[in-house]
């Protein structure tokens, strides 16, 4: 069954970025690293692998006699709203250059996010409806003890956050792995919790936030930021929501809507003076008093 999942990955992959023959699959799978075996893919075999494919992912992939005969993705808007298929493809992407890279020292790579071995309890406590006992250290408070119930884990700066209620205070909270003093899980949900969490959507959760902080109210922030960082903005937006909303030759304006927490001044500040906030005023004065306190360290 590995060999199935392996070659469906690698032959999405494949599809993905060309359309392929028959022989053009069947000579690139002969060296793919996926193929641990090193065995030739028989065309028998190569039908099996595809139907398994389709079923398992839930696309298309036909053939294309106006094309040569090459195989296609027919659906791959499929694949691009699959988020679960889209982690299964950067897991074979990345240990695919795992591999490629090991023992080669002309590719550098940061720090791996810390405490990544508490998410093997906590996708299985979220997965079977179990709670979470967790010793929890913040930076402002004591350690303390949470019966908690997990709902999603967000990857975001280099941290794993930890979702869900605090069932004690009956409130939603936001954990840091890194400060998890301890993890154990705990008992299964009675019904009354369970349905709570299942009200949490992560999709939607974080929709109108920077970062992982939810206080607040949505709002429109208009920004300018100047060449050559607006080119730099465009290629990497700051949230999902950003819009150009003018343009000219020594900048570009856009527009986002979004909660203005901490993460978010500090990822403006963080563009040095190549971005601008244009709107809202209280927006504006929160950076001015951030820069003048910044300012005293300089005089």
């Amino acid at each position: 069954m590995k060999i199935h999942f392996n070659f469906s990955i690698w032959l999405i992959e494949l599809l993905l970025t060309k359309a392929s023959s028959l022989v053009e699959i069947q000579r690139k799978w002969q060296y793919a690293a996926s193929n641990i075996d090193g065995k030739e893919l028989a065309e028998r075999s190569f039908n099996r692998y595809r139907r398994y494919t389709e079923d398992m992912f839930k696309i298309s992939i036909q053939c294309n006699r106006a094309n040569d005969h090459k195989y296609e993705i027919q659906d791959k808007e499929t694949i691009l709203n699959n988020k679960f298929l889209s982690w299964q493809l950067m897991s074979f992407r990345m240990d695919k250059l795992a591999n490629d890279i090991k023992n080669k020292d002309f590719v550098v790579l940061d720090t791996e996010a810390p405490a990544t071995h508490f998410l093997e309890p906590i996708f299985r406590a979220i997965d079977q409806n179990i709670s979470l006992k967790i010793r929890y250290k913040s930076h402002y408070k004591d350690a303390k003890t949470v019966n908690f119930t997990p709902a999603f884990v967000r990857l975001w700066g280099q941290r794993w956050y930890l979702i869900g209620i605090d069932m004690d205070q009956n409130a939603h909270r936001v954990y840091a792995l890194e400060r998890i003093l301890d993890l154990t899980l705990s008992e299964k949900l009675p019904k009354n919790v369970l349905k709570e969490k299942d009200k949490i959507d992560a999709t939607t959760y974080f929709y109108t936030s920077f970062g992982v902080i939810t206080e607040g109210k949505a709002e429109f922030i208009q920004i300018r930021a100047y060449w050559p960082q607006n080119a730099y903005l465009k290629d990497v937006p700051l949230h999902h929501s950003q819009q150009v909303i003018a343009e000219t030759a020594d900048y570009t304006d856009f527009e986002l809507y979004l909660k203005p927490t901490y993460d978010f001044i500090q990822a403006i500040l963080g563009q040095r003076e190549q971005v601008q906030v244009l709107a809202p005023e209280s927006v504006k004065e929160e950076l001015k008093q951030v820069l003048n306190k910044m300012l005293v360290y300089y005089c």
